[in-house]
């Protein structure tokens, strides 16, 4: 209690030799290929079937989607939309 772990970082200068290596070069192998761990490996949480929680960046990212989408959807049926669309019909711009 109140005691941090030691850590140490040590530099290798290439993958090759160091101990353990070659084996967490085949499973990363073996991940990118589609594969998973064995179900017992998993931690605790992702032995049910509940989703994974969303990240924040997503999480603005879709909201941020969607109010353009109800925005844009707003905008095509406002009159301001349908005097504007005769002199201009791509406004909104998206980039200037």
């Amino acid at each position: 209690p109140g005691r941090s772990p030691k850590v140490t970082a040590r530099w290798a200068k290439s993958h090759i030799g160091i101990e353990g290596n070659e084996a967490v070069d085949e499973e990363a192998k073996k991940a990118a290929q589609g594969g998973s761990s064995p179900w017992r490996h998993l931690p605790a949480f992702l032995h049910h079937n509940h989703p994974l929680p969303h990240s924040i960046s997503s999480l603005k990212q879709n909201h941020n989607a969607d109010l353009k989408a109800k925005w844009a959807e707003r905008w095509q049926k406002s009159e301001r939309h349908a005097r504007i669309a005769v002199y201009e019909p791509r406004f909104p711009f998206t980039k200037f």
